[in-house]
């Protein structure tokens, strides 16, 4: 969190910044389209759009988890970032 504005205890905001790591399973064997395009339809829905205030910085990914868990899946995840103002 980041104090914007000092002072009592309204009037003030707090600029607020956290993360989202999606991850996406697809059966290993089938090959990694299906994978791959989903990634790609979460990236599209999240790409710098503002939600109720949350601003959403560029996606990065989908990308390859060397070690998947559970076994036997193919794993890719997406992430981003973002932040939001809380007015106190």
């Amino acid at each position: 969190n980041e104090y914007l504005t000092m002072g009592e205890t309204s009037g003030s905001s707090n600029k607020m910044i956290g993360a989202i790591t999606v991850n996406i399973f697809t059966a290993k064997g089938r090959g990694s389209g299906a994978n791959y395009t989903i990634g790609k339809r979460i990236r599209d829905l999240y790409n710098r759009i503002v939600v109720s205030g949350v601003y959403f910085d560029p996606p990065i990914g989908p990308e390859v988890v060397a070690a998947p868990t559970p076994e036997g899946f193919f794993q890719t995840r997406v992430r981003m970032t973002f932040e939001t103002f809380e007015d106190l």
